[in-house]
């Protein structure tokens, strides 16, 4: 696994929002592999606090194509969105 930081926690934040600003991120899981091919994404519950913590773990890298595993939780641990996002080479 690997810490990606924290993203701040707007009001109001849809999943969609928290999900462009962390695209970035998990790109720079997979170097090899730049161009997003498939993204799923499970809500779990709204964000709350100041900020959210992002994690970010590689379960595959091929030749074609990698996969990362991000999950996005609150202050106390709590899990606010998973996300499993392929990307091509």
């Amino acid at each position: 696994m690997r810490a990606c930081g924290e993203l701040p926690a707007a009001a109001g934040a849809e999943s969609r929002d928290i999900l462009r600003s962390i695209l970035p991120h998990t790109r720079g899981a997979a170097p090899r592999h730049p161009q997003l091919s498939v993204i799923a994404a499970w809500y779990i519950s709204p964000g709350q606090g100041r900020a959210l913590k992002i994690t970010l773990r590689r379960f595959h890298e091929g030749r074609s194509f990698a996969a990362v595993r991000t999950e996005i939780k609150n202050a106390d641990g709590a899990w606010v969105l998973e996300v499993v996002s392929h990307h091509a080479a």
